[in-house]
């Protein structure tokens, strides 16, 4: 029972406190005065819920938080359910109290444990509590004004019912969803058509095993004849392969050969010709000590002569010398002489007349005669200077020839008898090279037959003796040969390859066949099962939950014949000629039929007079909630109850609830009725009305005293 509800600040409450307790209680106001908001504060004080959306809009405009605070009875024990709101926030702060001899005493708090306890204190669901303890509008009369299958849908909904419909939905879905989860795991949709043809499958597969199987077994006998022929072959072509190895090393013999006898003919045709230019060097140098000597030999009277030739040159020089001063001095003499010749017979210095026939200087005559010997014998004897001349350069160059081949002998510095035996040497050194030369010109024609080996080096000659070794090792050898086997080889090798490749294959395709064909009978197995336990869950499916089950039409008549014994007690206490209601599943008509009983006998509802309609409605939906929450409920609220009744009905159905409630009417110690009738209240007997006006600082609410 709602013993209390407190509002601040919800929706258009501002400060609201409604004191309720046990009776028929009217909330009475127009529509829009805050009436329905107190259902909402209650519903959302026990379970959190409200039909205005988000939290957030329970709370009054413009203010900072909004608060609820709702006083129960439960089985005698008084609790206090607070809650506030807060804007902005997604959670809301939520205590519950037990009020123990006028004292708070906190037993939860969090809006999650505040509702699961309340759940469990009041041992109905959220759901229970909306749908038996809170009659919307609408829903009273209109129970009865359905037609027969509307009338069934809406009884299933309301006593939960309907859950089977969706439960027979769900159930489909989760078959549905059994078979393509158990389609994604086994790869087939599970049907005994699939379960028979994966087993034939696995058969199928087992005969091909075994023909692989024997195929194999073909192939293996098959096989050890070609690895005896592959074997003998490979143990010839290892023969060949070596000759063949032997061969290469041949050819690198052979072609270091070569290459070192290149390498030696390069060699000793450069010693050859730095010897025969040595030679040459050699010859000349003794050529020229031999000149030398010869030529020193002949000119050695040269440096007796020389001397001679050079003292009488001198002294023919200074003769000449002196016949040159005394011509000079002479010609010096004639021409003083001539300045001293008598001019007109008189002295040329005193101008003294000369005796007669002085015509001239008396010396005069001796100057000019001894002039003229002189120049006479310096002539010869510069004629005898030149002959000397000539005489002694001819010497002074043999003498310098002389000196020069001196100095030559002096330079070389050699003995001849030395630099012949020197000769001698370099020249047997010369026709040994080149006797090694021809034989290594031979050697580089290949030609390793008719030669002198004592002439070539330790290890050319072991090179050789190498070579013609594996020569005559390998005269039998064909490369032709070893070509061919090693074509027949790798043809062998492929076929045996792909034999044994075929032979695996096909075992590991027996084997892979045989292990489907196992997979193949567990699979069939496996889907045998899910085939049978989708069949079972269909079967539950049809006979638990389908429209026309067994199950529901027994549990729905159950539901109804309670509804009937409920209804039929609360509809005694209204004082009416009407005492008994039947609620029948009629098939015939696919739906329900109400059929009251009066004292005239079974009657169909909508025989009654308008007022005995509005009773057995509102018994009909008492025992609805009843049944839903197991008689835990002792409150109900009526919104709205009038909405569509005629002006009678309207008077009818508060004048009937009054009554019976006063009568007793099962549990129900509390009912609260909202409505914006005021016209109800002039003749009912209720015991607290509560009136709502909307202002313009929010909802008023006053206690109307009467």
């Amino acid at each position: 029972m709602i013993l209390s509800v407190k509002l601040e600040d919800f929706l258009s409450h501002r400060r609201t406190q409604l004191d309720l307790g046990s009776g028929v209680i009217v909330f009475v106001g127009h529509n829009g005065a805050g009436k329905s908001s107190v259902i909402d504060a209650i519903t959302f004080a026990l379970f959190e819920k409200h039909n205005r959306g988000v939290n957030a809009n329970l709370i009054r405009y413009g203010a900072s938080r909004a608060s609820i605070t709702v006083d129960i009875e439960v089985r005698g024990r008084i609790f206090r359910i607070s809650r506030t709101l807060i804007p902005m926030t997604r959670q809301h702060l939520a205590e519950l109290y037990e009020i123990k001899n006028g004292t708070l005493v906190r037993v939860s708090s969090g809006s999650r444990n505040v509702k699961d306890y309340l759940s469990r204190l009041l041992g109905i669901t959220p759901d229970e509590l909306l749908i038996a303890g809170i009659v919307r509008q609408g829903e009273l009369e209109s129970i009865i004004n359905l037609r027969p299958a509307e009338a069934r849908k809406l009884i299933d909904r309301l006593v939960g019912l309907e859950h089977f419909e969706e439960a027979y939905t769900l159930l489909h879905q989760a078959i549905e969803r059994l078979r393509r989860r158990w389609s994604s795991i086994l790869g087939l949709e599970p049907s005994p058509i699939t379960a028979s043809r994966l087993k034939n499958e696995a058969l199928i597969l087992e005969n091909r095993a075994k023909s692989e199987i024997k195929e194999a077994d073909e192939i293996s006998k098959r096989l050890e004849s070609l690895e005896n022929r592959l074997r003998e072959y490979e143990s010839k072509l290892e023969l060949l392969r070596v000759k063949k190895l032997k061969l290469e090393e041949l050819r690198n013999y052979e072609k270091s050969l070569r290459d070192i006898v290149s390498q030696l003919i390069t060699q000793y045709s450069k010693q050859v010709s730095q010897l025969v230019t040595i030679i040459k060097e050699k010859r000349k140098v003794l050529e020229t000590v031999r000149n030398a000597k010869r030529k020193i030999q002949e000119l050695s009277d040269v440096e007796r002569e020389l001397p001679q030739i050079q003292k009488e040159l001198e002294t023919v020089r200074n003769r000449v010398e002196e016949l040159i001063s005394r011509s000079g001095e002479l010609q010096g003499l004639l021409k003083c002489a001539e300045e001293l010749k008598p001019r007109n017979g008189r002295c040329p210095l005193c101008g003294s007349r000369l005796p007669e026939g002085v015509k001239e200087f008396p010396l005069a005559r001796s100057y000019e005669e001894e002039l003229r010997c002189i120049e006479e014998e310096l002539r010869k004897a510069r004629s005898y200077e030149s002959s000397l001349r000539r005489k002694f350069d001819e010497l002074q160059q043999k003498f310098n020839e002389y000196k020069y081949w001196a100095r030559v002998l002096e330079n070389v510095g050699v003995d001849e008898n030395k630099l012949e035996l020197e000769l001698r040497s370099l020249e047997s050194e010369l026709s040994t090279l080149r006797s090694k030369l021809d034989t290594l010109k031979r050697l580089a024609t290949g030609n390793l037959h008719n030669i002198d080996l004592d002439a070539l080096d330790q290890s050319i000659r072991a090179m050789i003796e190498r070579i013609l070794s594996l020569r005559h090792e390998l005269r039998d050898f064909s490369e032709q040969e070893l070509v061919q086997l090693e074509r027949v080889v790798e043809k062998l090798r492929k076929e045996v390859n792909d034999l044994r490749t075929r032979e695996k294959s096909l075992r590991k395709l027996a084997e892979d066949h045989l292990r489907m064909a196992e997979n193949y009978r567990k699979l069939a197995t496996k889907m045998e099962k899910v085939i049978k336990a989708i069949s079972k869950v269909e079967e539950l499916r049809e006979k638990v939950f389908a429209k026309h089950s067994k199950v529901l039409t027994a549990l729905r008549q159950r539901v109804l014949r309670e509804i009937s014994r409920r209804a039929s007690e609360y509809l005694r206490a209204f004082d009416l000629p009407v005492f008994g209601i039947d609620i029948i599943d009629e098939p015939r008509t696919g739906g329900l039929e109400i059929r009251t009983i009066t004292e005239s006998g079974v009657r169909d509802v909508r025989t009654l007079s308008g007022g005995e309609r509005v009773a057995v409605a509102l018994a009909i939906r008492l025992g609805i909630a009843h049944v839903i929450s197991r008689g835990k409920l002792d409150f109900i609220i009526l919104d709205e109850p009038t909405t569509h009744l005629d002006y009678d009905r309207r008077r009818a159905l508060l004048r009937i609830i009054t009554q019976a409630f006063r009568k007793g009417i099962g549990p129900l110690r509390q009912i609260i009725v909202i409505t914006h009738d005021e016209e109800l209240l002039e003749e009912a007997e209720v015991d607290k009305i509560y009136r709502f006006r909307l202002t313009s600082e929010g909802t008023k609410v006053e206690a109307v005293t009467r």
